[in-house]
């Protein structure tokens, strides 16, 4: 009697090493064994499971109840801290943004003019990899290739970073008129002015002495 005991034991133990969904499942299934009127355990032909299994089927749906519980409460908790987390990140990349210095606000204009959502930076230059730190730049290649300028690897700037750029942001407000359809784009001068400021690393070597 030992023996088999503890080798229901152990098959009920594996059962409640399914996925969630699957356990959840079977707390539903014991649950309307336990709690549904007789007459409708009757039409389905159950009325027997309970005054001959009851114990079983009620230890199985308080443990799988259990788990479900368990698990959704852990499920809202890692919610809950990843919205925080995504809020103060979100509250960080701004105030950084706010508070550029002329190179790195030089290189974010860089992926304007390019017109291109990535570009191949050097990973090692101290701006590229203050932007990184802040969370405003992302590198989303895992090889990259030498240059004289150091590594040049594939940036992105971050989606929480993106929807907080603004023409003040990257220096050019001054600069900035609103086209008849609506977009934003730099007047001659403006054009001027950023290609004067444009980071070292994207003016060849040649011109710059």
């Amino acid at each position: 009697m030992e023996g088999s005991t503890l080798e229901w034991l152990t098959k009920l133990s594996d059962v409640f090493k399914l996925p969630t969904k699957y356990v959840a499942l079977l707390a539903f299934v014991t649950g309307a064994v336990l709690f549904s009127p007789q007459a409708i355990l009757d039409k389905l032909h159950l009325s027997l499971i309970p005054a001959t299994y009851g114990a079983v089927v009620g230890i199985v749906f308080l443990i799988s109840s259990g788990i479900v519980l368990v698990n959704a409460w852990c499920e809202g908790v890692c919610i809950f801290r990843r919205r925080g987390s995504l809020a103060r990140r979100r509250s960080q990349v701004s105030s950084e943004l706010e508070n550029l210095d002329p190179v790195e606000q030089a290189i974010l204009r860089e992926f304007m003019l390019s017109g291109s959502s990535t570009l191949k930076i050097p990973m090692d230059n101290p701006a590229v990899v203050g932007l990184s730190a802040k969370g405003i730049l992302e590198r989303i290649g895992a090889y990259g290739n030498y240059s004289l300028d150091g590594m040049m690897f594939p940036f992105r700037i971050s989606a929480v970073a993106e929807k907080h750029i603004t023409p003040d942001t990257l220096g050019l407000a001054q600069f900035t008129v609103v086209t008849d359809d609506g977009k934003l784009t730099l007047t001659h001068e403006g054009f001027e002015w950023v290609d004067e400021r444009r980071p070292e690393f994207v003016i060849p070597r040649r011109e710059r002495w």
